[in-house]
């Protein structure tokens, strides 16, 4: 996928949506209620649709239902009358949660802290460095990356792998076409998150007011709306519970994907209809549209040998297709046995007029005596049912001379979709840009009305679900405006203030209550203090991390 077939396919969707909206509201920015009045009986009696509102604005898109609250109201109901026990269960459960949340929060604040004080070492020195004089990669144990890590390019000094912490940038860090599989992953993370609080509330009595979807631009996103009122009127202990019930909803499902892929793997893919041929080679799953590869190699071949080098793997472990196309150390291609009268060999060192319009592609050069070049037809010399491989003269016959490609080139031998004869196809050109084009797994589908994309696009949206529902776990933790760390904290703080009150009698006629007062007054003080500056220096060091990452790119 390109960028113009993703900013197409956006414009495709707001067209939609404008298109609807136009077609039920007449051009008004809100759909209320999203029905037609011929299905309106309907849709009162179903309650689906009852007080549903859609809004739309510029690329703003919200939709907002209280058609769930009345099977959250039931969950509340039973967990309070015949559900006491699961209750208490899910109490304790969330209790673990709090804390959980509180240890998150501070891992957060560290590793945020942690990365200004790195930046602010990089930048320290680079303005102390002598001219000329390059700057040390590794800062506090962490080893500075660049973006073609992984890629076959050299480690640079973009700010944006720094510490070991690379941005998942789509067309930048990861291939653009991915992005609609984040999206998915993001959207999925975001319903795990808001069903802890749901569920959390419930466990409360605390009633729902609305839930939603929204579309920002591309951006989607899931809510829940609670109650305030009942909601203030809990404990301390209670509202920490249920504002920390979403991250930790969104730790416990990264922990059970990594229990299943490590239990099932990709292992059940056998029991679907796909075989595992890693055995053999690799499967080409996409070739890029812009690839001078599209076209020549087609999706659902099975790509066996490059160079000399099969891909056939015992375990399925080892990846040499990566390790081969982005390693520097490749193995030394063999040549061919090729007759003297077809190499030319009167021409060996002359330099004709045919060859000055003949392709370099199609000349070789002799290994065996050095230096000499030809341009004999390539097909047949490629073809191992006519020519021998060999690494010098010596192991050819009499009749026969050992070459090599001119240029370093690469070959890739395959099998097409149904099988049959291997075919071949040489690349002239970095042999990375091949990794970056093409796309290869390793299960192949035994119907062929399966795709053979979906074992590989299925991996890398598994991968993306572990990764963003982690880091809505540290994000949502960190006390800023309109996350759950701030609420959180302000919740554990009041939980601190309220043992105070809660101690034991005592008499107020004596003053011996004067001491406690103090203590209430102060905390109540330092409450109010870490409030307010704790998101304030949390804002200021996400500032700085953000402005020091842009000026290391």
């Amino acid at each position: 996928m390109s960028l113009t077939d993703l900013l197409f396919l956006l414009a495709l969707v707001w067209s939609v949506i404008y298109a609807i909206k136009y077609a039920l509201n007449n051009h008004s920015s809100s759909l209320l209620p999203s029905y037609t009045r011929a299905n309106a009986g309907l849709a009162r009696r179903s309650g689906v649709f009852s007080d549903t509102t859609v809004t739309v604005h510029s690329l703003y898109l919200r939709v907002q239902t209280t058609a769930w609250n009345a099977y959250h109201d039931t969950l509340a109901n039973k967990l309070s009358r015949r559900g006491r026990v699961l209750a208490a269960v899910l109490r304790g459960f969330y209790d673990i949660g709090t804390v959980a949340g509180m240890l998150g929060m501070l891992l957060s604040l560290g590793f945020l802290a942690w990365t200004c004080a790195g930046y602010a070492l990089l930048l320290a020195r680079k303005v102390i460095a002598p001219p000329g004089m390059g700057m040390p990669l590794e800062v506090g144990g962490f080893v500075k990356r660049g973006l073609e890590e992984g890629m076959g390019g050299e480690s640079g000094e973009s700010g944006l792998g720094a510490f070991g912490v690379t941005p998942i940038i789509p067309g930048v860090t990861v291939p653009l076409n991915h992005f609609p599989i984040i999206l998915v992953a993001v959207f999925v993370s975001q319903i795990v998150h808001e069903l802890g609080h749901a569920i959390a509330a419930a466990v409360d009595a605390v009633p729902v007011s609305s839930t939603g979807v929204s579309l920002i631009v591309c951006l989607p996103a899931a809510f829940v709306s609670l109650s305030t009122a009942v909601f203030d009127t809990l404990s301390p202990r209670a509202r920490s519970r249920m504002v920390a019930a979403g991250p930790w909803h969104n730790l416990v499902f990264w922990g059970v994907l990594l229990f299943f892929g490590w239990v099932v793997g990709d292992k059940g893919w056998g029991l679907v209809g796909y075989q595992d041929v890693s055995g053999l080679g690799k499967v080409v799953v996409r070739v890029e549209a812009d690839s001078p590869l599209y076209g020549y190699i087609p999706t659902g071949s099975l790509v066996t040998k490059l160079d000399d080098t099969s891909l056939g793997t015992k375990d399925g472990k080892k990846d040499i297709w990566t390790d081969y196309l982005t390693g520097s150390n490749r193995e030394p291609v063999l040549g061919w046995c090729v007759g003297r009268e077809q190499f030319g060999e009167n021409r060996l060192n002359l330099r004709v007029e045919w060859e000055v319009n003949v392709s370099a592609l199609r000349c070789f050069q002799a290994l065996d005596p050095p230096g000499a070049t030809g341009c004999p037809d390539p097909i047949p010399v490629h073809n191992a049912k006519y020519s021998k491989r060999c690494t010098s003269s010596d192991g050819c016959d009499t009749t026969s001379i050992c070459v090599a490609r001119k240029e370093r080139l690469l070959t890739l031998t395959y099998l097409g979709p149904s099988g049959g004869i291997e075919s071949t196809v040489t690349w002239s050109g970095p042999v990375n840009e091949v990794w970056e084009q093409m796309e290869v797994g390793k299960w192949m589908p035994r119907i062929t009305l399966l795709p053979v994309w979906l074992p590989i696009s299925f991996g890398v949206f598994w991968e993306y679900l572990k990764m963003a529902t982690l880091s809505l776990y540290f994000l949502n933790l960190l006390p800023l405006p309109h996350l759950d760390g701030t609420k959180l904290l302000s919740s554990v703080l009041d939980m601190g203030v309220q043992e105070e009150y809660s101690g034991e009698e005592y008499d107020i006629e004596a003053l011996e209550d004067s001491g406690r007062h103090e203590r209430v007054r102060s905390m109540t003080r330092w409450k109010s203090r870490i409030e307010r500056y704790i998101p304030l220096m949390v804002i200021w060091l996400c500032v700085a991390c953000i402005l020091a990452g842009i000026i290391h790119l």
